[in-house]
C-alpha cells in the first residue's frame, strides 16, 4: 500500500528527529527476514534499548542528503532498516552482532556513530569490545590496586615500627629496672 502525501511527511518529520549529526544509528539489511524473525529483531532491540524502523530507500537517502550524512548512502542497498537507541549503543550494537550471525539474511550494513561513519567490519570489532560498566569497572580495579599496595605497605610499616616501639619500652623498662635495684644497694 503506498504511502499517502500526509503520511510520507509525517515519516520523513520523525526520521529527521532520530537522524542527525548528533544522533547514533546503524543501518541494517533486513532481505529474507520472515516476519517471525523481524519480530524477533525488534523483540530483542526493545530489550535493550533500541528500536528498528523500517525506511524506504528513497526516503532515507533523502533524509541522510538534508543531514549532510551522504557518506552513508553507500550502505543502503536493498531492503533497508534503521536501528537507533535512547540509551548505551554498546548493548544495541552486540544484539545487532548477534543477531547478524544468528539471522543469516539479517546484516549490518554500516552506521553513524561518534560523528562518523563506521563500516561493518568497525561495526563487529566495536560489539567486542566490553561493555561501559566492565570498563569503568576495570578502570577503577587499576587505580585502586596501588593505592592497596600503599596501604598495605604502609600498615606493615607501622606494624613495625610499633612493634619496635613496645619491644624498646621492655627494654626501658628493664633497664629502669635493674638501675633502680643497683642504687638501692
Amino acid at each position: 500500500m503506498p504511502l499517502t502525501r500526509a503520511k510520507k511527511e509525517e515519516l520523513l518529520n520523525y526520521l529527521r528527529e532520530r537522524i542527525s549529526e548528533e544522533r547514533d544509528f546503524f543501518l541494517v539489511g533486513f532481505k529474507g527476514l520472515n516476519t517471525e524473525e523481524m519480530n524477533l529483531v525488534r523483540k530483542r532491540l526493545r530489550e535493550n534499548g533500541g528500536e528498528m524502523k523500517v525506511v524506504k530507500n528513497r526516503l532515507l537517502l533523502r533524509i541522510l542528503k538534508e543531514r549532510k550524512l551522504e557518506s552513508l548512502s553507500s550502505y543502503v542497498e536493498g531492503p533497508t532498516a534503521i536501528v537507533y537507541g535512547d540509551g548505551d549503543n554498546q548493548k544495541i550494537v552486540k544484539v545487532l552482532a548477534e543477531l547478524s550471525q544468528e539471522l543469516t539474511p539479517f546484516s549490518i550494513q554500516g552506521a553513524w556513530m561518534e560523528r562518523r561513519v563506521l563500516n561493518k567490519e568497525e561495526i563487529e570489532r566495536y560489539s567486542r569490545l566490553p561493555s561501559r560498566e566492565v570498563l569503568v569497572t576495570q578502570a577503577l580495579l587499576l587505580f585502586s590496586q596501588p593505592l592497596y599496595r600503599l596501604h598495605f605497605v604502609l600498615k606493615g610499616l607501622i606494624s613495625s615500627l610499633s612493634f619496635l616501639l613496645g619491644e624498646l619500652l621492655e627494654k626501658k623498662k628493664l633497664e629502669g629496672g635493674k638501675n633502680g635495684q643497683k642504687e638501692t644497694q
